[in-house]
């Protein structure tokens, strides 16, 4: 009986494990599909739930949120689990990107310094009316990411930093930020996370096949061992 519920354990832990690597499929589908949605083109409000995204950032505005670890509510490290930052995209709108990469931490900030840069330089050359006086950003960061709703929390996170960073001519809230997410993922890496996800599903089954299979036997050999 023991091995029996070792295999259902097993089976268990192989569908947890798995799962997860299954929710990319919808993603992957859409990617081979070239179903992908170019962030320097996309209108105003026209991104959805679901959309695979990729383009290249040229402006940001810093983060409005951070996610890190604390033990019994102390930081432990000062490393971010998470940021969010707050993209400026082709289209005059503003939208959340959320990434857990330190490599993208260091050009997003990098485009962060440039940005503000670049705003204060708008005011010399409102003046000057030449444009050797604007500090165009340099720096660009390619990202691949899909769209989700955007948690609430961070949406609280996200309307603070409105309100105190951007100008209330510029518009509000509601008709200049977009009431989604970009979450950073690897697209050319989906087809090897969804195998791993597709092995762990098939040694679950096999697990869930091998738990029944000796269930079946060890009753009936134990209806035999009555019956003798």
């Amino acid at each position: 009986m023991k091995n029996v519920r070792n295999f259902f354990i097993l089976a268990v832990v192989f569908f947890c494990v798995g799962i997860p690597f299954a929710l990319d499929i919808p993603t992957y589908l859409k990617m081979k599909n070239g179903d992908i949605v170019n962030l320097d083109e996309v209108e105003a409000f026209a991104l959805e739930r679901g959309d695979v995204v990729e383009g290249n950032v040229n402006y940001v505005l810093g983060c409005c949120a951070e996610e890190y670890t604390t033990n019994f509510g102390i930081r432990t490290s000062d490393r971010s689990d998470k940021l969010y930052y707050v993209i400026w995209l082709n289209n005059g709108n503003f939208i959340v990107y959320c990434t857990s990469s330190s490599s993208d931490y260091t050009k997003l900030d990098q485009i962060t310094e440039e940005t503000y840069a670049y705003l204060e330089s708008q005011a010399t050359y409102e003046e000057t009316n030449d444009y050797e006086d604007l500090q165009l950003p340099a720096t660009e960061l390619k990202i691949q990411g899909t769209v989700s709703k955007l948690p609430s929390n961070i949406e609280g996170f996200f309307r603070e930093w409105y309100q105190e960073a951007v100008d209330e001519e510029y518009g509000s809230f509601d008709k200049c930020c977009e009431p989604l997410m970009i979450t950073h993922a690897r697209l050319g890496n989906l087809k090897t996370t969804i195998m791993i996800g597709a092995i762990f599903a098939a040694a679950g089954v096999l697990m869930l096949i091998l738990g029944i299979i000796f269930a079946i036997r060890n009753k009936i050999a134990s209806r035999n061992a009555m019956n003798w």
